[in-house]
């Protein structure tokens, strides 16, 4: 994917955040990661991967209100949004300890070999973004 289509892509994303365009329900799954927590995630459509990194106190379900998880899937596109650990589907640890040391980088490495993705697009919203530039 080019630089020019990533940018308009973003872009279609943040001018229709909260719009409500989607509201496409997808199927759950789910895997182990490095230290047994249980990680849910969604995985619709077919072709080059990319995945979904939410923000802050949401889920990978705030996805499907962008425009942007619509253009990526019509556009041919293998679309994963997986929800961090903490949050949505996943596991809640209660100990701190399973927050730390890149857990989260680990559990989005996991995730990718758990798929068998040799190359993926990744895109990352508010806390997504932060995480995504750590990966």
């Amino acid at each position: 994917m080019n630089l020019k289509k990533l940018a308009f892509l973003y872009l279609v994303f943040i001018s229709t955040l909260s719009d409500g365009m989607s509201q496409s329900k997808s199927a759950t799954s789910y895997f182990h990661s490095f230290d047994n927590t249980e990680i849910a995630y969604s995985d619709e459509g077919a072709g080059e991967a990319v995945i979904l990194i939410h923000g802050f106190i949401v889920n990978a379900s705030s996805w499907n209100r962008s425009a942007l998880k619509e253009a990526l899937l019509t556009q041919g596109y293998r679309v994963i949004a997986p929800d961090l650990r903490g949050n949505g589907n996943s596991d809640k640890p209660s100990q701190k300890e399973a927050y730390q040391d890149n857990a989260e980088i680990k559990d989005l490495i996991g995730l990718a070999n758990h798929l068998k993705l040799k190359t993926y697009i990744a895109i990352g919203y508010s806390r997504g973004s932060i995480l995504l530039a750590k990966l």
